[in-house]
């Protein structure tokens, strides 16, 4: 069973931009390998002031079962025969919430720099440094410039360990990494330290992240992706409540109802749990990756709601966002306010798995998970554990400026 709030969106739809990204990549070393020219748009020439707008709307409509396809088909020929001074609008329809159409769009910018003679690397730099574009698009662009211009794509991977495409900002932890690598090889270790604990705070994706931990620990350096990746370690916990047949996920019990009434828990107070009264206690991560285990907490317990409250300290009043990772269904709310709500069951889970927006208020913020089991008995189901963190807008990690375990709040 799968339902995801509005608002709560996902690493895994980067992901796919990741992927395909890697497949296009492919497709260009084929066209690229021709050669092609650099090319300088006439004076006063704009990629945004396109008449191809209506056909890439087409193609963005298309759904699943064929929906669309005939427009398409008729728009798509239109598009393969644009103007390589159109190949940026192109890039930036590529939206990974419609893989169906990001397909079409990929044979297309395919056909679009097979067909051209140059390639408008200044203006595609210049969509590279908008970071309004969109994510996929842009990675694909640098793709491009690479194969005309090496220098200039290796200075804008360069710049991007945070940037906020993922494709892209895996192309720059991927040359840091590199790096590392080529040090390693002169027998600069230090360097080769330097560099793979400069990667680490900015990695996402899974594979590179193991691969430089992994890489660390050879080296004897001790590294802790908990401390590296911000994670909340310290809660306070209260449970279990009752979740037989799933009636927990959108039942508020005592802890939930207070919360979201006042923006705050009774740490002090005693609630009815699924067996009987239950009272607030102190957890924490007990692995290194910041991993709560509710399991060994609530002794395996099925069926069953955990609540989990913290406070985060913030100097300022600014935007955030939550990113958690859960395996079991899951809500979170910060001060009061419900960050994103996701009814899956052990689907699997990776470090940022789920993103909401929310806001931190100067001073002391308070945190308020809902963690649930189900009732599945195979191997696999009995996890019940989490990962959370708080970071800015471009995934980089965010540390409380005070302890957040004390008191009744």
């Amino acid at each position: 069973m799968l339902r995801i709030a509005d608002g709560t969106r996902t690493e895994r739809d980067q992901m796919t931009g990741i992927r395909v990204a890697r497949h296009i990549h492919s497709i260009f070393g084929l066209v690229m390998a021709g050669g092609l020219a650099v090319a300088a748009f006439s004076p006063g020439q704009s990629w945004a002031e396109s008449p191809i707008d209506a056909d890439i709307a087409t193609i963005g409509s298309i759904g699943p079962g064929g929906g669309g396809h005939a427009e398409a088909v008729v728009a798509a020929k239109r598009l393969r025969n644009a103007g390589v001074e159109l190949l940026p609008e192109i890039l930036n329809a590529m939206d990974d919430d419609n893989p169906i159409a990001m397909n079409w769009y990929r044979g297309i910018v395919a056909d679009v720099v097979r067909r051209a003679d140059r390639l408008p690397v200044g203006e595609l730099i210049a969509f590279v440094g908008d970071l309004n574009n969109r994510p996929v698009g842009r990675a694909l662009a640098v793709e491009l410039i690479r194969d005309a211009d090496g220098d200039a794509a290796e200075r804008l991977i360069a710049a991007s360990v945070d940037d906020p495409s993922l494709p892209l900002r895996e192309m720059a932890i991927a040359r840091l990494s590199d790096l590392a690598d080529q040090a390693k090889q002169r027998k600069e270790d230090k360097q080769a330290e330097r560099l793979l604990l400069d990667a680490l705070p900015f990695a996402r994706q899974p594979t590179q992240l193991k691969t430089i931990v992994d890489r660390l620990e050879d080296m004897g350096v001790d590294v802790s992706l908990a401390d590296s990746f911000c994670m909340i370690r310290k809660w306070s916990l209260v449970g279990p409540f009752n979740n037989v047949g799933g009636v927990g996920f959108d039942t508020a019990y005592g802890p939930e109802a207070e919360f979201t009434a006042n923006g705050s828990v009774d740490l002090n107070a005693k609630h009815e749990g699924k067996n009987g009264p239950v009272t607030w206690h102190d957890v924490q991560a007990d692995s290194d990756d910041g991993t709560v285990d509710i399991a060994k907490d609530l002794d395996k317990e099925k069926g069953a709601v955990a609540y989990l409250w913290a406070t985060f300290n913030s100097p300022s009043a600014i935007d955030i966002q939550a990113r958690l990772s859960c395996v079991t269904a899951n809500k979170v709310w910060i001060n009061g306010r419900q960050v994103m709500a996701n009814e899956v069951y052990h689907s699997g889970s990776a470090i940022d798995q789920y993103i909401g927006d929310a806001q931190l208020q100067q001073g002391q913020n308070v945190i308020l998970l809902k963690i649930c089991q189900n009732e599945q008995t195979q191997s696999w189901a009995q996890d019940w554990e989490f990962q959370f963190r708080l970071t800015d807008r471009n995934g980089k990690g965010l540390k409380s400026q005070a302890p957040n375990t004390e008191g009744t709040r």
